[in-house]
């Protein structure tokens, strides 16, 4: 995990292990491989915890963004919140 501040706003991003995330058809990954919440097809029954991130995010006027590390088999969040 890391936090810190990128220009001017406060950013928080979490690394943890995955075994695999699936993506689902039609969304491009920026420059830094990082997509939308809606990218990502959920594993779990139900699942809503990527999509309440980015609410989260977007209620501080910021962004939530996500990456599948395949060959490190990891799973990024990158969180940016401009009102704190």
């Amino acid at each position: 995990m890391s936090v810190g501040q990128f220009h001017g706003s406060f950013t928080l991003e979490v690394a943890n292990s995955c075994p695999g995330a699936r993506i689902a058809r039609g969304f491009a990954p920026d420059a830094e491989g990082f997509l939308p919440a809606g990218a990502f097809l959920s594993t779990r029954n139900g699942g809503h915890g990527m999509s309440s991130v980015a609410d989260l995010a977007k209620s501080y006027s910021g962004s939530a963004m996500f990456k599948f590390d395949p060959e490190k088999m990891i799973f990024i969040s990158r969180i940016i919140l401009n009102k704190v």
